[in-house]
This record gives C-alpha cells, sequence and structure tokens, in this order.
C-alpha cells in the first residue's frame, strides 16, 4: 500500500498525515501498542522482534 505523503519504516509500517498503516502476513496477527509520551520514552523493551519509535500527526486527537 502507498500512501501519499507518507514516509515507509522497516517494510511494515508505513505513516503519514494522519494515517498508520502496518502490514504484516496473513497467517502472523500483528499486536500494535501505541504510546503516548511527553519526554523522552526509555528504551523499547527486547522482547519485541520489530519496534519502531517516531511521530504521527492525528488531527482530530483520536485514535481508533
Amino acid at each position: 500500500m502507498t500512501i501519499p505523503g507518507a514516509g515507509r519504516y522497516e517494510d511494515w509500517i508505513e505513516i503519514g498525515p494522519n494515517v498508520m498503516v502496518c502490514e504484516s502476513p496473513e497467517d502472523i496477527t500483528a499486536h500494535v501498542r501505541i504510546e503516548l509520551w511527553s519526554d523522552q520514552p526509555p528504551a523499547p523493551e527486547t522482547a519485541w522482534d520489530h519496534s519502531w519509535t517516531g511521530e504521527i500527526f492525528l488531527r482530530s486527537g483520536n485514535i481508533r
């Protein structure tokens, strides 16, 4: 999937204005945890095979 104005990270997540798309093979259930930090977050847990840290702009401020 290509999102206009988006950036692709780690070959599995694409971020653009007001959108985030995570892609995984059909036989894998992806678990996504979104955290909001007002300061520098701690280092990612080593239990995760893949991790991405970045910024997402959501005009409404709502995640559904």
